[in-house]
């Protein structure tokens, strides 16, 4: 599951931002289109994982935009053309991403929390089949599910 949060600076984010920060001033970015993991020990610390110059895979970019209601590629080919981003950058709502993935060989069956958020009022948005249940070897994309809530 990947998270993306209403409210990016809180107490409890602080050690990621910050390190995030920090990373990419170390490699010196300025603009551009970036994704970068990191970690929360239980401890509270920040653990740096991986830094990529692209778009975040895993539909991440779609999470984004739901989570800010903007389409993201269409503002990264608007700055890329005529150096403009356009969007506002508010986030109206925390987003989380779903994926049913096996583990050695058998059946997935379904997961519940997409039917959870939506009884609790939150929006369920459903990319690729997500049936009940499939063999692990159809692979990771058929089985994503986006959600988000205020």
């Amino acid at each position: 599951m990947i998270i993306t949060v209403r409210e990016m600076y809180q107490p409890r984010l602080n050690p990621g931002v910050e390190l995030g920060r920090n990373v990419l001033g170390a490699l010196g970015m300025g603009t551009g289109f970036t994704h970068m993991e990191w970690f929360l020990t239980p401890k509270g610390e920040a653990v740096f994982g991986e830094i990529g110059c692209r778009p975040g895979g895993g539909h991440i970019v779609d999470q984004m935009n739901y989570t800010s209601d903007i389409d993201l590629f269409r503002e990264w080919a608007r700055v890329a053309c005529w150096g403009s981003f356009e969007a506002p950058t508010e986030r109206k709502y925390n987003a989380g991403i779903i994926f049913k993935r096996a583990q050695g060989s058998g059946r997935i069956t379904p997961h519940r929390g997409p039917r959870r958020l939506a009884a609790g009022g939150g929006e369920v948005v459903r990319r690729g089949a997500a049936p009940e249940a499939r063999d692990e070897a159809q692979g990771l994309e058929a089985d994503a599910a986006l959600g988000r809530a205020t």
